[in-house]
This record gives C-alpha cells, structure tokens and sequence, in this order.
C-alpha cells in the first residue's frame, strides 16, 4: 500500500538541498521532491551507528593559556 505525506520545507533547508546537489536556483518544486525522497531512502539505507562506548562524564581540565607564547605572536604581528 502506498502512503503519500505532504512535508513542509524551509527556505534554508530548500537552499542548502540545492547546495548539496548542485541543482539551479530555478528548479522545479517536483524536482527538489525527488531529491528529498532520494535523501530520505539514502538515509534509510545507511546503516544506524550507535555508540559503543559511554563518553567519559569528568569534563577535561581547561588549559591555562601560555601567555609568553601569546605576547611573543602578538609583538611579531606589530
């Protein structure tokens, strides 16, 4: 059996579509469904990856910044 959804796109997204695929700023409305129906079984195809391992929950230390680094970059820009 054969379901059909309407799907509202956004002007950024329909934008970028057209990015990805190379397609003319004039394209019709027909065409860029085809390409989001290919997009959406290309997605499906894919494999799903789920993570093997949890991240680790202790965050990273900051690092302090090396400040005679930093001054010696800035006085050779001057």
């Amino acid at each position: 059996m054969y379901k059909s959804q309407r799907l509202s796109l956004s002007y950024p997204a329909i934008e970028r579509l057209k990015q990805v695929y190379g397609l003319p700023a004039d394209v019709p409305s027909q065409t860029l469904a085809g390409y989001v129906e290919q997009m959406i079984f290309e997605h499906l195809a894919s494999p799903i990856q789920t993570p093997t391992s949890k991240p680790d929950p202790t965050p990273a230390p900051n690092p302090t910044p090396n400040l005679s680094k930093l001054a010696a970059m800035a006085t050779k820009r001057l």
